[in-house]
C-alpha cells in the first residue's frame, strides 16, 4: 500500500500531514503499470500498438519530474513548468 501525504502549511520541522491517502494497488513503480508503459512502447515500436499517450502529455510529464527535482534542489522552493 502507498500513501500520499498532504500538508497544507510549509514548516522547518517535521510536521504531522494534513491529509492522508492511502492508496490500494501494486507497491511497485507507478502502481504496477511500469511493465505495461515498457510493452506499450515496445509494441509500438515493433509497429503492433499505437502509443497509449501523446507526446505533449509526455514531454509535460517529464517537465513536471524535472522542475520537481529543481524544487528539492533549491530549497523546495515552487518552480514554474513552462508551456509548451
Amino acid at each position: 500500500m502507498s500513501l500520499i501525504e498532504v500538508f497544507c502549511n510549509r514548516t522547518d520541522d517535521f510536521a504531522k500531514p494534513d491529509i492522508i491517502y492511502n492508496l490500494k494497488g501494486e507497491s511497485e513503480g507507478h502502481g504496477g503499470a511500469d511493465p505495461l508503459i515498457v510493452n506499450n512502447f515496445i509494441d509500438y515500436i515493433r509497429g503492433k500498438a499505437k502509443p497509449k499517450t501523446s507526446p505533449l502529455a509526455a514531454r509535460n510529464a517529464v517537465a513536471v519530474g524535472a522542475m520537481a527535482a529543481e524544487s528539492i534542489r533549491n530549497g523546495s522552493c515552487l518552480q514554474e513548468v513552462k508551456k509548451y
